[in-house]
């Protein structure tokens, strides 16, 4: 089978020359190479069958029909069956193509459905973790104040005392 040019893979595949577009050009060439034998089994048949029962013909050309145009049109038969037979395996090695890609596209998309599914886990266990995080610093935020209250109100009574005591000193020196 002949190549399909630069036009071919323009016109009918879009610029891309991939296997789609190999397929494309092979189906293309076996239709052509099948639709040259027809005309030529057309010829040689309608002349054998034109020679062999004609009314006109004569036992030569009866003999003629036998001996050179029918192992033509025999050959001619099996070179149909031939391009026929190579359509069907390249048919068949297509669809054994694609089984494989969809059993391989299947395959990857458990994969992704496998690990979105781990992602989504390890997502949420993330989200508890944050919440859990956020909650413990929330207890910081609160202790941290809490002490910082306790701290003032510690000094402020510190200092109340000391003035107390400072008050109720003065008022026994003064007493004295």
């Amino acid at each position: 089978m002949s190549n399909c040019g630069q036009n071919f893979i323009n016109t009918q595949c879009n610029y891309v020359n991939d296997i789609s577009c190999k397929n494309k050009c092979d189906l293309k060439n076996l239709k052509q190479q099948y639709n040259q034998e027809l005309q030529t089994y057309f010829k040689e048949y309608n002349t054998y069958l034109k020679l062999k029962y004609g009314s006109s013909s004569t036992k030569q050309q009866k003999n003629t029909a036998d001996t050179v145009i029918k192992p033509k049109v025999i050959q001619l038969n099996n070179n149909l069956n031939n391009v026929l037979q190579q359509l069907k395996t390249k048919i068949s090695n297509t669809q054994n193509t694609i089984n494989t890609q969809e059993q391989t596209i299947t395959s990857k998309n458990i994969d992704i459905q496998q690990k979105n599914i781990l992602i989504n886990n390890q997502l949420n266990l993330i989200k508890e973790k944050e919440t859990e995080l956020n909650s413990k610093h929330q207890m910081l935020v609160s202790g941290v104040e809490i002490n910082k209250y306790k701290n003032n109100v510690t000094y402020l009574f510190i200092i109340l005392i000391v003035l107390s005591i400072a008050i109720i000193a003065k008022i026994l020196l003064k007493k004295k």
